[in-house]
């Protein structure tokens, strides 16, 4: 089930430039690095 951080990760993927990192991904969103990494786990099929 997808958490509201979930989504919001989502929309700052989109807003991102192509080239971005999970530390630059957390900077921007105020979570740990490894937060972010859990929600792209958790959404990307596979």
């Amino acid at each position: 089930m997808m958490k509201p951080q979930d989504i919001l990760v989502l929309l700052k993927l989109v807003a991102m430039p192509r080239e971005w990192s999970f530390n630059a991904l957390a900077l921007e969103l105020g979570m740990s690095p490894s937060e972010g990494r859990c929600c792209l786990l958790l959404i990307t099929p596979g």
